[in-house]
């Protein structure tokens, strides 16, 4: 059964270094057969109050 990851960024301090940690993040997201579904700054809340700058949704064949 697949299983989903879904990282909401709510702030970015250094993007130079958020750059750097994508960058090393990819591949071992793509090692462990992960796909990246969605990655989006252009997010709208459906319910509750939050805010955040960037979404990130990754698809795994499993856990």
């Amino acid at each position: 059964m697949a299983a989903y990851f879904l990282a909401l960024i709510a702030e970015i301090n250094d993007p130079g270094l958020c750059g750097e940690y994508t960058e090393k993040a990819a591949p071992i997201v793509i090692e462990y057969g992960g796909e990246y579904l969605r990655k989006s700054t252009d997010l709208t809340p459906v319910g509750g109050d939050w805010e955040a700058l960037r979404g990130v949704l990754i698809k795994f064949p499993d856990r």
